[in-house]
């Protein structure tokens, strides 16, 4: 037995992650709010109305004291060794962080913290895949085996309203950044990958978005023959109702797929990508726990976000 933590930029609602006792690590949001909690002090759906009013909001990761006493309230509760999925390392200082938190606690119990090297439904799928390897038995050890032969297999995809301003990336390159304000002006959705060493990185753009998903659809199909049938989770910035835009191209195609969930971005991911982006995470099936739908920890998850996020965030916007 295991316990689980992880960052609020995986996009679980503190809901579910209290159904599946994982632990979640909140970012911060600073602006309006000062210096609040994602999802533990503010709701996704207010985030996105201050971004629709053109609010100013920016991203602090949680220190190592944060991450030591989430750690310490574990150990204090149970023996059980912690494993400690963080967004990716090449983003935010999560992962340093919580590294510095496991070193200070090692005395007390053993904990291992994994850079995902993935944010938002990307390292959703990790946490999801690693809930449901506890409910089967894994042992601590293999466990992290599992999730590092894993991670590599998650592929995610976004697309990017104009003149977004991708957190991390296009600030630090002046010249990414004036491609970001002109493609503002010209209204072209951008096209983003996260490659392989964690960076979120603008591989295209087209002012149709329906272009957009229908190379998405493209790729998984692409990805299913060589790989099998694959298992995705829908991302959602504000509005899901433009997932629809995403799904149709996925209904056509004729490869072998099955969608786990839909998840609404939490308030950190919704600043780092910019309201109205949407996206889609996948792996195949073969290199996950949950190989049947049936038995997938997401199965729940959609109705909580409906329930609690949905009709705020599009009928407020």
């Amino acid at each position: 037995m295991f316990r689980i933590v992880c960052d609020t930029l995986s996009d679980f609602p503190k809901e579910w992650c209290e159904a599946h006792d994982v632990h979640l690590v909140a970012m911060h949001l600073r602006g309006k709010y000062k210096d609040e909690l994602d999802v533990l002090g503010v709701h996704p759906a207010d985030v996105y109305v201050d971004l629709a009013a053109k609010g100013i909001l920016r991203l602090s990761q949680p220190s190592a004291a944060e991450f030591m006493e989430v750690f310490n309230q574990l150990i204090d509760q149970s023996d059980d060794p912690i494993i400690c999925i963080t967004a990716s390392s090449a983003l935010v200082q999560v992962f340093d962080n919580a590294v510095a938190a496991a070193r200070e606690v090692k005395k007390r119990c053993q904990v291992a913290v994994i850079d995902s090297k993935l944010v938002s439904a990307g390292e959703a799928m990790v946490v999801a895949d690693l809930v449901h390897a506890r409910q089967v038995g894994m042992s601590f050890e293999e466990a992290i085996e599992h999730v590092q032969q894993l991670i590599p297999r998650v592929t995610v995809l976004f697309i990017t309203p104009p003149g977004a301003a991708l957190y991390n990336h296009t600030r630090s390159n002046p010249l990414k950044r004036l491609r970001t304000i002109v493609d503002g002006w010209t209204g072209s959705y951008g096209f983003v990958a996260m490659d392989g060493r964690g960076h979120l990185t603008r591989v295209g753009h087209h002012g149709d978005q329906r272009l957009l998903a229908g190379r998405i659809a493209r790729l998984m199909s692409l990805d299913a023959q060589r790989e099998g049938p694959l298992r995705y989770i829908e991302v959602s910035v504000g509005f899901p109702r433009n997932l629809s835009i995403l799904e149709k191209p996925l209904d056509t195609n004729e490869f072998i797929s099955t969608r786990s969930t839909v998840i609404n971005a939490s308030g950190s991911v919704a600043v780092a990508l910019g309201l109205g982006a949407m996206g889609i995470a996948y792996a195949p099936v073969r290199y996950l726990v949950h190989e049947s739908s049936e038995t997938d920890p997401l199965k729940d998850l959609e109705s909580l976000e409906r329930e609690g996020l949905v009709a705020h965030a599009d009928d407020n916007l």
